[in-house]
Parts: C-alpha cells; structure tokens; sequence
C-alpha cells in the first residue's frame, strides 16, 4: 500500500487491502500484533472515518464486503469504548442483518453478527457475553467456512477466531 502505484490501481483491488490493512490495524491496537517486531514498513495511522470513505464501493454491496466493513466499524468502536455508539450500531446491525443475511450463504455473517449484538445484553463481560451468544456460536461451528475465495474475502480473520479476540477485550 505504501508502494506509489497502489493509487493507480482499481478501486475495487484497493478497497480489499484497505480492508486487509484495517485488520492489520484492528490486531495492533488489542496487542496481538506488535509492529516493532516486523521488518515491514510503517502503516500509516488509522482512522475509522477514513476508512469509511476509503470503501465506497464495498459499502454499497449489501451481501458482499459490507458485511466485513460493518463488522470492522462495529469492533473499531468496542475498543475505542465508544459505548453509545456501539448501541447505535447495534441497532443498524440488527436491521441490516434483518435484510439482507436471510439466505443459506450468509449463515455464518448472521451468525458471527447475531453475536455481536449480544455484547451490551452480556453487560460487556465476557462470561455473559458467552453464555448469550452460545446458541449463534454453535450455529457459527455447525456451518463451517467453505474456503471458497469469497468466503474467504468475507472472513479475513475467520470468526471463530475473531470471537475469541473479541471475548478478551472483555475480560
């Protein structure tokens, strides 16, 4: 990303790094990666506004890449403890989850997002927080990831995993 002709190329191919980098950028600020130890280029700051307007395109495609940027912009402001604004998401998340995740493909989207929405009801502790989203997780275990390269695209940290880093926060 840092390289001059990564503006030059397709939004679309940007879009997916910027989403990759927003991981990247998600897993230093909880300390599970520690840029020190790499002798990969700096990453420029993040910003959760930014990259909102860095993924115009994925943000319009309802059943595609929105479900990660969604997802991104809902655990950006879990760790910036942007409380009341996470019960604001919350309820976006719920309708959008509502709309556009009924079908089989989507089982695993609506249930990682079913989870998420149990966070404030578990009084943002872990153990409650686990004990109300069992029923999704077991929904989330039942229907594993395919691996296809749109699965793939979707689960950049596949959920199962990314669940376990979220229940930390909150221990």
């Amino acid at each position: 990303m840092n390289n001059k002709a990564f503006r030059g190329l397709n939004e679309n191919f940007r879009e997916t790094w910027y989403l990759k980098e927003a991981f990247i950028q998600l897993l230093i600020i909880i300390g599970k990666i520690n840029p020190a130890n790499s002798d990969a280029e700096s990453l420029r700051g993040f910003r959760l506004s930014r990259f909102m307007n860095e993924v115009p395109v994925f943000s319009k495609d309802k059943r595609g890449l929105n479900i990660t940027i969604n997802i991104l912009q809902m655990l950006f402001l879990i760790v910036e403890e942007k409380f009341d604004d996470v019960l604001d998401k919350m309820a976006a998340l719920r309708q959008y989850n509502f709309r556009y995740l009924k079908r089989p493909e989507h089982k695993r989207s609506s249930s990682f997002i079913k989870m998420l929405l149990k966070i404030p009801e578990g009084d943002y502790s872990a153990d409650l927080i686990k004990q109300k989203s069992s029923k999704f997780y077991q929904e989330l275990l039942d229907n594993p990831s395919d691996y296809s390269e749109h699965a793939i695209s979707l689960e950049i940290i596949p959920y199962e995993q990314l669940w376990e880093e979220i229940l930390e926060l909150f221990n």
